[in-house]
């Protein structure tokens, strides 16, 4: 076996690991909350010790709000926050799906201009350089995680570049599926499906993925290199959407055994109460005359 192929073997075994306990802590639910949380916990356990801050948007909320995340030891921490706006950097940078993983190196923290506060924060802990990684949706910001590091010089090794960057294009996906089922259900459009219709729909969405993933694939081995990147930027944001009707099937269905499981404890509780009644009547000694 060639240097080669060792190295691809020991790089997908490194990535399997990593997302093996990426899902140990965002499942069983994989809620957008459990997701950014294991995120950021994978993140910081891919890079060298340093400070690290980190944002959530959820979906619906207003531009200027978001959850500042902090680490501390093995539990995330949120706090809501209002702040001006500091998304125009974000938005000039992000304009579509091309864009919705990002990751930047500031070998100064004067060009970490998309958030102020968060340079300050660094600056203050003797952080010189950074990190910063952008996890979108069609341009939306869902996530911003921001790695700082006393030094400029070796921040970050090309090699180790590479694997945050496959590291998190594979967890962009569940964060998106995660942001799309939590955006779906409070505008109510999840709730207006019935149940059985639920099925058909996560099968249609299911061969989307595979459609423009073969469609990718014809396209490398005929060397069309920007089609195939196209087809397979659509097959991740396909799949995000894949991943949301699974939540919402998942949901749905617990939803229904918790309301069979009610109805048959009520039902249960009702049938003791009237077999308790019934024994009650029972036992009385019947009165002279009755």
């Amino acid at each position: 076996m060639s240097d080669e192929q060792t190295q691809s073997n020991t790089d997908v075994s490194l990535l399997q690991h990593t997302i093996n306990l990426f899902l140990k802590e965002a499942l069983p639910y994989l809620a957008l909350d459990a997701c950014a949380d294991a995120i950021l916990k994978s993140v910081v356990r891919s890079l060298p010790a340093g400070n690290v801050t980190a944002s959530l948007w959820r979906p619906g909320q207003r531009p200027n709000t978001r959850y500042r995340m902090a680490l501390e030891g093995e539990t995330v921490t949120q706090r809501e926050s209002n702040e001006p706006d500091f998304l125009t950097e974000l938005a000039k940078e992000t304009s579509g799906m091309d864009d919705d993983l990002r990751i930047l190196l500031h070998r100064s923290l004067k060009s970490l201009t998309s958030d102020p506060p968060a340079a300050e924060i660094l600056r203050a802990a003797g952080c010189r350089a950074a990190i910063e990684i952008r996890f979108c949706y069609y341009g939306r910001i869902i996530l911003q995680i921001i790695f700082g590091s006393r030094s400029a010089k070796g921040l970050i090794t090309k090699e180790a570049e590479d694997f945050l960057a496959l590291f998190c294009r594979c967890c962009l996906i569940s964060l998106q599926g995660s942001y799309i089922a939590e955006m779906e259900e409070k505008s109510g459009r999840s709730t207006r499906l019935l149940f059985q219709e639920r099925p058909a729909l996560l099968l249609h969405w299911f061969h989307s993925v595979t459609r423009h993933l073969s469609l990718g694939m014809a396209r490398l081995q005929s060397g069309q290199f920007q089609e195939a990147m196209d087809a397979l930027d659509r097959t991740s944001v396909v799949a995000g959407v894949c991943l949301a009707e699974i939540l919402a099937f998942i949901k749905t269905v617990g939803d229904r055994e918790w309301e069979s499981s009610s109805v048959v404890q009520e039902f249960s509780r009702s049938g003791v109460q009237e077999l308790q009644a019934e024994g009650r009547r029972d036992s009385i000694p019947a009165t002279p005359g009755s």
